[in-house]
């Protein structure tokens, strides 16, 4: 058989075994977080577009509100990135190389975890691959117009209503417009305008939620590339974190793929079409590191352009030198173990041993003993967004306190810290009157009440050394820390807090 036929098939045996570890692996916070993003449905959220929360909608309203659920569509995503590279390398550089891409790209950790578990970095390169594709059949199909222009504007819509950076596929086009003469020209016919005017709609969900919630985007993205926030170590973790979630010899590769790119970029237009997908989210990670720790998942879209340019590349290499078709064959199987070993361990953690789900119900547990004790209800705080999240998921009474609320809240604060800052908070006071004309308003002390008032919290923490935030000290008359009845918890605290009493501003 035919090369391609080997690879489809272990394409379709790959996705199978992908499916039967959902269901087996607990979710992680984010994946909870991005939950409770489709359980409260939005034009826009704090740091990304709908795109990610409606893909988990639709898995839950298929299978139910369990893990299997909300990542099902996680393989088929994986498995539509893998056949649309393999498309889109035999188009450049032909079909061995483009075997060689797909299984360089299913042996990265990082892919591979992507395909598994639910975030916006797997859609994101399947997304980026597909505008990749389309882009280049437009080039190819000019000068004439074609209809892969306003495709390529609609995939990288959907990219940016992923995740923000999605739209640097259009600074990466027309930076590789502007520097090929060839493709100059393309500036003054309507294909690349045309495909603007298909992307601007995807726009509009951003800018409106944005208009009404004080423009936070713009804010947040100024905070985290601040050039005085700039140092060192932070890149450094970044480019460690790399060679872990790559394995270190493949993103050696890359690095060395990459380098010898660069030299034929200057005369070549295939190595330069590549980088300069790859090269402006690499930058924006590098740069943003030193802020704000970027995420591997949200760097995946950046790393599909260098694993064709790798294995375009190395596979040259390679017959022409025997010491560096050693080093890429040594690349591949420390690839390989490092996937098979992150990937063996996630679904042993997963076989019986769930902390987080342990630890929701144990919490769950203490609160019902408070509540018999006091007579009151007790509602829950989280230390952040992600501990919020994940105890809300797997708590086994997932009891909110009115309308839009969360099941877990997080501290109260006058900052805007995660999309838990734009739903109902327990420091909020609303109008009793009969005849207020909103009764979801925000009042003042005088003007309305606080249904929380001397009531009793847990307080839950995943920072073990850490004080307890001020935020909490300072709105609960006293606070004692409470023991779970769990023998395979994460490593938190809980504390009960008694009589809140709201923060003097």
């Amino acid at each position: 058989m035919k090369p391609r036929i080997w690879l489809f098939l272990a394409l379709l045996a790959l996705t199978a075994a992908r499916f039967q570890s959902p269901g087996r692996i607990e979710l992680t916070p984010d994946e909870s977080y991005h939950t409770l993003w489709c359980l409260h449905p939005d034009w826009c959220y704090y740091d990304a577009g709908p795109v990610i929360a409606m893909i988990i909608r639709a898995g839950t309203e298929l299978l139910g509100l369990n893990e299997f659920g909300i990542r099902f569509f996680s393989p088929i995503i994986a498995l539509g990135s893998s056949l649309i590279l393999f498309l889109l390398t035999r188009k450049l550089y032909g079909e061995t190389v483009a075997v060689w891409t797909v299984a360089v790209m299913n042996i990265l950790p990082v892919f591979q975890s992507g395909s598994l578990m639910m975030n916006p970095g797997g859609l994101s390169v399947c997304l980026l691959a597909s505008a990749m594709l389309t882009f280049w059949l437009a080039l190819e199909r000019g000068p004439g117009f074609s209809i892969y222009w306003p495709v390529t504007g609609l995939l990288t819509g959907a990219g940016f209503l992923t995740e923000y950076t999605g739209a640097l596929a259009l600074l990466s086009m027309a930076l590789l417009l502007a520097s090929t003469g060839k493709y100059r020209r393309e500036f003054a016919r309507p294909g690349f305008w045309v495909m603007l005017v298909f992307f601007i709609p995807f726009t509009i969900p951003v800018v409106r939620w944005n208009a009404q919630h004080e423009w936070i985007t713009l804010l947040l993205w100024r905070g985290r590339f601040a050039m005085a926030d700039i140092h060192v170590r932070g890149m450094l973790n970044w480019f460690s974190e790399c060679a872990l979630s790559l394995s270190p010899l493949v993103f050696a590769g890359m690095l060395i793929a990459g380098w010898w790119g660069v030299k034929k970029a200057r005369h070549q237009f295939k190595p330069r079409f590549l980088l300069f997908f790859s090269l402006p989210l690499l930058a924006l990670g590098i740069f943003g590191s030193s802020s704000k720790p970027a995420t591997m998942n949200s760097m995946m879209p950046a790393f599909a352009g260098l694993v064709i340019l790798s294995a375009a590349l190395w596979h040259e290499a390679a017959k022409a030198d025997k010491k560096r078709a050693i080093f890429a064959v040594l690349a591949v199987v420390t690839g390989i173990g490092f996937t098979i070993y992150d990937t063996g361990s996630a679904c042993l953690r997963g076989d019986g041993l769930h902390p987080w789900k342990s630890a929701a119900i144990a919490i769950g547990e203490t609160r019902k003993q408070l509540e018999q004790k006091t007579g009151k209800p007790v509602f829950l705080i989280g230390n952040n967004d992600r501990v919020a999240s994940i105890v809300s998921f797997y708590l086994p009474e997932k009891r909110v306190e009115g309308p839009g609320h969360p099941p877990v809240y997080i501290p109260e604060s006058q900052m805007i810290e995660s999309q838990f800052s734009y739903w109902p908070r327990y420091d909020e006071f609303f109008a009793v009157a009969k005849d207020a004309p909103h009764p979801d308003a925000y009042y003042t002390l005088e003007e309305g009440v606080n249904p929380f008032m001397g009531r009793t919290a847990l307080f839950v923490s995943d920072e073990v050394s850490a004080e307890l935030p001020t935020a909490i000290l300072n709105s609960f008359e006293r606070i004692e820390p409470v023991p779970l009845n769990s023998d395979t918890l994460p490593v938190i605290r809980v504390f009960v807090c008694y009589n809140y009493r709201s923060l003097s501003l």
